[in-house]
C-alpha cells in the first residue's frame, strides 16, 4: 500500500528526513531480524532490493539484506552486500563481526582475522564483550585454548562488571579440562 509520493523524503526547517517508504522498508528488515522471522525473508527481500535501488545513500539497507541472508544461511550472498558497509563503517567493530559470522563455516581462518579486526575497533565493552564470546567459541573449535581463555575471561568480567548476566555457557567454559589447563594470556 505504499504509494509514489511515500517514497520522497520529508523536508522540514531546512532538514531532509528519510521517506515513509525509507524508513518503512529498513523497520521491516530489522523487525524480521529481532523476531528471528526467517519464514519471512524471502517474501521481505524484493522490497529491500526496491529500497536499496531507490534509496542508494542508505547504508543500512545493504546492511540488513546481509543480516536477513546471514538468517537464512545465505552467507556467501550476504558478504557482497556487507562489503560496501564495511568499506563505509571500516573502523566500527560490528561490521567486522559479522563479517567473522559470515566466515565462520566456510573459513575459520579468515572468521579469526575478521574477529581479531573487530575487537581492535573502538566500541562499548557490554557490546564488544558478545564479540569475544564468539570469537571464544571459534578459538575453542579451533583448539586455541589459551586465546579462548583470555576472550572468555575478559567477557565474563565486562558483563560483571556491565552488572549483566553472564551466559551460563562461559561458566560452563570455565568447568572445562582445557580451560584449566590454559595458560593466561595479557591479551590476544
Amino acid at each position: 500500500n505504499i504509494r509514489e509520493e511515500d517514497f520522497e523524503p520529508f523536508i522540514k526547517d531546512e532538514k531532509t528526513y528519510p521517506s515513509i517508504a525509507e524508513k518503512l522498508i529498513q523497520h521491516g528488515a530489522k523487525y524480521i531480524l529481532d523476531k528471528r522471522l526467517n519464514q519471512e525473508v524471502d517474501y521481505f527481500l524484493p522490497f529491500l532490493d526496491v529500497g536499496m535501488k531507490r534509496f542508494q545513500d542508505n547504508i543500512w539497507l545493504p546492511y540488513y539484506k546481509s543480516k536477513l541472508l546471514h538468517l537464512v544461511n545465505r552467507n556467501e550472498e550476504a558478504i557482497d552486500f556487507l562489503i560496501p558497509v564495511v568499506k563505509e563503517k571500516i573502523s566500527d567493530y560490528w561490521t567486522w563481526s559479522l563479517f567473522g559470522e559470515l566466515f565462520n563455516d566456510s573459513d575459520k581462518e579468515k572468521a579469526i582475522s575478521f574477529y581479531s579486526k573487530s575487537l581492535l575497533c573502538k566500541g562499548e565493552d557490554k557490546f564488544i564483550a558478545n564479540v569475544r564470546i564468539k570469537f571464544a567459541e571459534l578459538l575453542i573449535q579451533k583448539e586455541l585454548w589459551n586465546e579462548a581463555k583470555y576472550e572468555i575471561d575478559t567477557a565474563i568480567k565486562t558483563k560483571e562488571n556491565e552488572g549483566a548476566r553472564v551466559p551460563d555457557r562461559l561458566r560452563n567454559y570455565q568447568g572445562n579440562e582445557w580451560y584449566k589447563i590454559a595458560t593466561k594470556n595479557n591479551s590476544n
